[in-house]
């Protein structure tokens, strides 16, 4: 699987924080629980596309951060009881994948894409994207793993 090497500016995701290891569908349940605070956002958006935001994986137990949301500018306050997670600028390997298939396109681009690519895995999260024509109930619909790199 070759990505596309992308560079993004830095921007900011408004919405639901989850942190543990996802032993119980938690972020799938965290999706599902956010039509009510996605409405707040709406008027706020940059655009209709969604994001998970991941970072603070700590490889020994398995635990991680995990934000739910949508981009918004960045003059706009966070409202109460969501949290912001900055993403900063920089340059990502963009994986394609559907919902059946996120975590063969996370084993595939980090253990046969990267160690091959002449990238290392850069500071910063890692991102789920979801485009305007993402559908969660259809598991052919596309999304997009961005994974933060730099040449190695």
């Amino acid at each position: 699987m070759e990505p596309k090497i992308e560079s993004r500016q830095a921007f900011s995701v408004v919405g639901k924080m989850y942190h543990g290891k996802n032993e119980n569908q938690e972020v799938a349940r965290l999706w599902g629980e956010a039509g009510p605070w996605m409405e707040q956002l709406e008027g706020m958006a940059v655009s209709d596309v969604a994001y998970g935001v991941m970072g603070n994986i700590d490889m020994d137990t398995g635990v991680f951060d995990y934000l739910a949301g949508l981009e918004v500018r960045e003059d706009v306050a966070t409202p109460e009881g969501l949290d912001r997670w900055p993403v900063p600028a920089g340059t990502y390997g963009v994986f394609p994948c559907t919902l059946p298939t996120l975590m063969q396109a996370f084993q595939a681009a980090y253990e046969t894409w990267l160690p091959r690519s002449g990238y290392r895995r850069a500071e910063g999260p890692e991102f789920e994207q979801y485009g305007s024509t993402f559908d969660p109930a259809d598991p052919e619909s596309k999304m997009e793993i961005w994974i933060p790199i730099e040449a190695a």
